[in-house]
């Protein structure tokens, strides 16, 4: 190390100081560049956090559009129907899916027009009348 020599004018306290600043300041001369990269890189940031927040809301939506047209297929529901199920978990779209399937499971279709196990009447006005009264009795 070397000896220490006392500062005895303004000049030399002028000259160690300036020296002292100068050594400082080429330390941090690329602070500018440095402060403008990271403005540039929050801005990337920002606009990626927001394309994955976006990504990731559509693959959730894909992922539960897939489990409802699971369920669907599983409990025999028209997949045309499998969107208008609700919940936000698996459970919570079994449950609605159940009871979507208890409704088509009750539902029956309407009463055919015409059955060839039976006699057609001669007028086809007839045909249709008989097959409705046929079914209201259980025929």
């Amino acid at each position: 190390m070397a000896e220490f020599v006392p500062i005895n004018t303004q000049e030399e306290f002028n000259a160690a100081i300036a020296d002292r600043l100068r050594r400082e300041r080429e330390k941090y001369a690329d602070y500018d560049s440095i402060k403008a990269e990271n403005g540039t890189l929050k801005n990337q940031v920002t606009t990626l956090t927001g394309e994955k927040e976006a990504l990731e809301k559509q693959v959730k939506g894909h992922a539960t559009a897939a489990v409802k047209m699971r369920i669907a297929q599983e409990l025999n529901i028209p997949t045309s129907m499998a969107d208008r199920l609700t919940g936000e978990t698996e459970e919570d779209i079994r449950k609605d899916a159940e009871a979507v399937a208890n409704i088509f499971k009750t539902a029956q279709g309407a009463a055919p027009l015409y059955n060839p196990n039976t006699q057609p009447p001669a007028n086809n006005n007839d045909a249709a009348m008989a097959e409705m009264l046929h079914s209201l009795r259980g025929e």
